[in-house]
């Protein structure tokens, strides 16, 4: 008698992140662990194009059509498709072969949304200082959204963005918006959060990797913290087609290029001086701290 074969639902991860905080060399390395499968910053797209619709008044609540499954093209979504809700039906659905499922997602696409999150999920969180990341971000927003030149970052007031690009870059500069979600998960989960720190994870790749894997159970091996460069990877993840194409298209200057043809986790080059800061990312690392060195308080040690 043919033996039965029965779907089972794998364990979900969401990792909860904020932009420049390395999380997609993190999750390029999470891609060569085996009986795994990786979704890209699927609420986040929902997010955006629920944004951008609103304000244009093309919709007035819905997220795009609500399909019982992410309409799928070579596992690339459109953006303009997908809901909140289709994401959280398919990460919550049986799938063959596969033991855990990772989602990476920005904690200020959910935080509104807290009904979307997946049900009997588990949950993580990847910090990094902001004195790395708002310069980066900063760069990033001007090059990439504004299309200005390099000669234009100082004169952008980066304190305007939460206003004029809203979508890209949320009221509390997202690491407020992070701990509002740590406090809820901390609150309404069985287990409390595991938060990983950037720079950890840069200068002690093998100790943080495998207490990450080894808190979701899921077996360590060092041949992990080395991978191939380029972007092959990328034919196993479930992600925005916009997201993907418009960074290749982008070249050198895409949001996620470095990730892309990393290998492995390079140790973390000295931290920015306060004085190299320029006065608008001051004020705004002044506001962002006391969120990052509380959520800083709960990270794992190395």
């Amino acid at each position: 008698m043919m033996e039965t074969l029965h779907k089972t639902s794998p364990q979900c991860v969401m990792v909860w992140t904020i932009p420049r905080n390395l999380a997609t060399v993190f999750f390029k390395c999470l891609s060569f662990v085996p009986d795994t499968r990786i979704f890209y910053e699927p609420y986040l797209g929902a997010f955006q194009v629920r944004y951008e619709c609103k304000n244009e008044q093309i919709i007035s609540t819905s997220t795009g059509i609500d399909s019982s499954k992410l309409p799928y093209e070579s596992n690339r979504f459109d953006n303009y498709r997908v809901s909140m809700a289709s994401i959280k039906k398919q990460l919550e659905e049986p799938v063959d072969n596969i033991k855990t499922t990772f989602c990476k997602d920005m904690s200020s696409a959910i935080l509104d949304h807290l009904d979307m999150i997946p049900k009997d999920c588990r949950h993580a969180f990847l910090i990094r200082n902001p004195y790395r990341v708002l310069p980066s971000w900063k760069d990033k927003i001007v090059r990439n959204v504004l299309m200005h030149g390099e000669d234009q970052i100082d004169h952008v007031d980066f304190r305007d963005m939460t206003r004029c690009q809203a979508q890209y870059v949320p009221p509390m500069y997202g690491y407020g918006e992070t701990l509002g979600l740590f406090h809820y998960l901390k609150q309404n989960c069985d287990e409390l959060p595991i938060v990983i720190d950037a720079d950890d994870l840069q200068n002690s790749s093998a100790s943080v990797l495998k207490q990450f894997l080894d808190h979701f159970d899921i077996p360590y091996k060092d041949s992990f913290l080395q991978w191939d460069s380029g972007h092959e990877f990328l034919n196993n993840w479930v992600a925005s087609k916009q997201y993907i194409s418009t960074n290749l298209l982008d070249g050198e200057q895409g949001w996620y290029q470095k990730a892309f043809c990393s290998s492995s986790f390079r140790p973390a080059s000295p931290l920015p001086s306060r004085e190299s800061l320029t006065e608008d990312l001051r004020d705004v690392v002044d506001t962002v701290m006391p969120w990052y060195e509380e959520l800083y308080s709960y990270k794992i040690q190395p």
